[in-house]
């Protein structure tokens, strides 16, 4: 079990709050049927009820079968953020039709807007879409800031990357991603992971990447949005 993704802390003790304002500890044991995000939180309650219970180590192997993997995925590395969705969605799902729905987005769900703007004429394309982790690149870049530059970078299309503008054609176009919302939980993707053509396969980057402990984001959010 050791091998396997760690759980994010923000997941935890969102479900250690929600076991609190319920003001009791819930078990449940599996019962044939019943549907797999069901499985998970009832496994991730009988966990938490073992680790404030038990003197000893406890082991998470009913936490991995409710994802349905066997003994033999578990030494497989497997990706923390398919993990981290899997979970929250699964916690979002039990928690419909109670005072806690929509929790997760409350705490995990933030607003970005994707956007392409002419510069030679009046056109503008956006499309807003919620998010819950930000992939960032580490490749090349010393520290988180740096990283959230490269995110919200402007790309240039113009050239042969001319971009269709409806009525006006191709035109030359600015295109980039701004921030509207950060959730009070930000969770970051650091993409340490890129393939290597001269190898031929995935490779680790393992440059050192510095971010502090205070975070600054002030300068990543759509002034529009401050000023509103």
């Amino acid at each position: 079990q050791a091998v396997l993704c760690n759980i994010p802390p923000s997941l935890l003790n969102t479900q250690q709050q929600q076991q609190q304002q319920q003001g009791q500890e819930q078990q449940g044991q599996e019962k044939g049927g019943e549907e797999k995000h069901k499985k998970i939180t009832l496994a991730l309650q009988k966990i938490f009820h073992q680790l404030k219970s038990s003197n000893t180590s406890i082991t998470t192997n009913v936490l991995t079968q409710s994802f349905g993997w066997t003994s033999a995925d578990a030494f497989e590395q497997h990706d923390i953020q398919e993990f981290s969705r899997l979970l929250m969605d699964a916690i979002e799902i039990n928690l419909k039709s109670s005072q806690f729905q929509g929790l997760i987005q409350k705490l995990f769900a933030g607003q970005s807007q994707m956007y392409i703007t002419c510069i030679n004429v009046d056109y503008t394309s956006s499309r807003i879409e919620e998010y819950q982790d930000i992939a960032l690149n580490v490749k090349g870049f010393q520290n988180i800031y740096q990283s959230l530059d490269n995110y919200v970078e402007v790309e240039m299309m113009d050239g042969e990357n001319k971009y269709r503008a409806g009525q006006y054609g191709l035109q030359d176009a600015k295109k980039g991603s701004r921030f509207l919302s950060f959730p009070p939980i930000l969770q970051f993707q650091l993409k340490r992971f890129e393939y290597d053509f001269q190898h031929d396969m995935m490779m680790k980057v393992n440059d050192l990447f510095e971010f502090p402990d205070r975070l600054d984001l002030s300068k990543y959010i759509d002034e529009e949005v401050v000023h509103a």
